[in-house]
Order: structure tokens, then C-alpha cells, then sequence
């Protein structure tokens, strides 16, 4: 959150702005639609945080009561599944300011931009197709240049990726460049499929260049970037940012308990393709199950694109072996 300072009269010196705003309590029901359009509106901006128990103006100190504490993030995280083309990584709490209880919700601004508004709200004026872009002290729909600056960022942001793969294959020589698939864990190789040999890949020691440090005699395998995910089918080098999602994470983002989940993974067939999961041992018996960004993607279209799903999932998963 935002540091806030107070005057000596006590107030909070901060005025709202393009990554504050204030709110005097914290309501439940249509208000989240509200908060999660300011948030939106942030994270096409610059970020921001949504502090609750300040007064407007002036913008005393007055604190909340445990309604923010209990509040479970599932009704935030549903609101912006319902209502935005996006997953907003968003944090929430609770700190002390003037010896009272006030909470947050911050949010950074969004890797991939804009988040757009994909259904209707009539009473709190959302608007499919709109994007929300926040202003100084208020969040409304972006304008023409605003917009303009926000793709052509978006156009810069995706050539300087562009550019640093080129300079790395340009330091090590294209003909010495192979693309390794990290889905099908595979590389090719004059029009053949190459797989690293699983017992080599055990003994290999994965660096970075720019932390190499000589061991004779240790088989090494230089990379210029970053290694995710797989080497063979066989073989998985662990990697959090591949496989970041495990159940709860995942439960947390969508509109469904866990055996809705464990039905809808199944009628999908996400277990044992690694496209979009890893069983990683924790014993001689058990496993933890980790999940794609893919695997998230498709799970969230497929509940929006279709209400049915859930539904037949469950009672398909229920009928399997029957």
C-alpha cells in the first residue's frame, strides 16, 4: 500500500490520484463491482491501491470494522472473472493508521494491456468493450490518447522482447541456435526431433551465462536466457514459473469448489499432458499436482464460453466407469 502521512490536524495528506483512492467503509453486494472497477482501471494505468476507512473530505482517519478482514477474496476474484477479459493479481490487508484499523487492496499495472470490460453492468455503468482507465481521483473510460499511448507502449514492449532474442542469437551465432519446445519437450534439429537423453540430463548442472563457473569434467549446458519447463517426456526440469498454479491457487480465481475442479480437469484431459500439468512426487505414495498458465486459461474461457459446463462435467465425471 501506498504510505500514507497525516497533517497536524490529523488528516491523511495524500489527495486522491491516478493510483489512489479513498473509500469511508467497506460494503459487500454490488460495491465490489464498483472497487473492481477501479482496480481495472489501475492496472491499465500504472497500479494503484483502494484504501477503505478515510473519509472524502477532508480525508480523516476513521477505520473499519472486521467486515474487510472476513472478506473472502473468491467474491472479488469472481466479480473480475464475470466482468473483465483478464486475471488481476491483486493483494489485500489491514495496517494500523492513526490507532485505527484501516485495509487496502493493491494492484500492479497489467503485463498485457488493455483489460477490457466483457459484459454489461446497467446500475453500475460497466460496459462490454469499454476499458477503464484511472485518472487523477476518478476511473472512467480511456480516451482516444490514452488509448493510443497504452498500444503503442504495448507495441514497444513486444519488439524489445523481439529485439532480445535476436541479440542473444546474434551473440552465439544462428546456426548454433536451436528452439527447444517447452510444451512438447523437444528440439529440432536439421527437420529431426532431438530429445536430451534423460540420464545426461541428471547429470547436466543448467546455467545462466553470466554465472558460469569451470568445474572439469562436469558436463554443462549453457543457455543465454531462461530454461522453463521440459527436457524430455520423461524428464522435468522443475520450474515455477511453467507450472505456477497448484489447486487452491486455481480455486481461488475461478467460480468453482474443488470437485467441480477435479471434473472439469478430467473431462479436459489436463492429467498427464504437459501442456497443462505436473504430478511432482512427495513421497513413495504421494503427489502434488501443479498447473500451467495454459491450463488456467482454457479452464476460465471454457466456464465463461459455455454455463453448461461445469454442470456436465460433474455429472460425466460421476457416470465414468459406470
Amino acid at each position: 500500500m501506498i504510505r500514507l502521512e497525516l497533517n497536524n490536524k490529523g488528516y491523511v495528506k495524500q489527495r486522491e490520484s491516478q493510483v489512489l483512492e479513498f473509500k469511508q467503509s467497506f460494503r459487500y453486494g454490488e460495491s465490489i463491482v464498483d472497487y473492481s472497477r477501479s482496480l481495472v482501471g489501475m492496472v491499465n494505468n500504472q497500479g494503484g491501491s483502494i484504501v477503505f476507512g478515510i473519509k472524502d473530505k477532508p480525508h480523516e482517519v476513521v477505520g473499519l470494522d472486521d467486515r474487510f478482514e472476513s472478506f473472502d477474496p473468491k467474491v472479488l476474484n469472481q466479480i473480475l472473472l464475470e466482468y473483465f477479459s483478464s486475471d488481476i493479481e491483486w493483494e489485500s490487508g489491514m495496517v494500523d493508521l492513526a490507532s485505527k484499523k484501516i485495509g487496502f487492496i493493491n494492484v500492479k499495472q497489467a503485463l498485457s494491456k488493455p483489460v477490457v470490460c466483457i459484459k454489461n453492468h446497467q446500475k453500475k455503468n460497466l460496459r462490454e468493450g469499454a476499458i477503464y482507465y484511472r485518472y487523477r481521483g476518478e476511473t472512467k473510460e480511456i480516451r482516444h490518447s490514452e488509448l493510443l499511448t497504452l498500444l503503442q507502449a504495448e507495441r514497444e514492449k513486444e519488439k524489445h522482447l523481439w529485439m532480445r532474442h535476436i541479440q542473444s542469437i546474434a551473440s552465439i551465432g544462428p546456426q548454433s541456435v536451436q528452439i527447444l519446445d517447452t510444451y512438447r519437450g523437444e528440439m529440432q534439429l536439421g527437420g529431426a526431433r532431438v530429445l536430451i537423453d534423460k540420464n545426461l540430463v541428471g547429470q547436466l548442472n543448467v546455467i545462466k551465462e553470466g554465472y558460469f563457473t569451470e568445474k572439469e569434467g562436469a558436463p554443462t549446458l549453457k543457455l543465454v536466457g531462461e530454461l522453463e519447463g521440459l527436457v524430455d517426456h520423461n524428464h522435468v526440469i522443475m520450474s515455477e514459473i511453467f507450472y505456477p498454479h497448484s489447486q487452491s491457487s486455481i480455486l481461488e480465481k475461478l467460480p468453482i469448489n474443488r470437485y467441480e475442479f477435479q471434473a472439469a480437469i478430467w473431462k479436459l484431459r489436463f492429467k498427464g499432458d504437459s501442456k497443462f500439468h505436473l504430478a511432482i512426487a512427495t513421497g513413495k505414495k504421494g503427489n502434488a499436482h501443479k498447473y500451467t498458465e495454459e491450463a488456467l486459461r482454457v479452464l476460465r474461457e471454457r466456464i465463461r464460453a459455455d454455463t453448461s459446463f461445469i454442470s456436465s462435467a460433474k455429472q460425466e465425471y460421476r457416470s465414468r466407469g459406470k
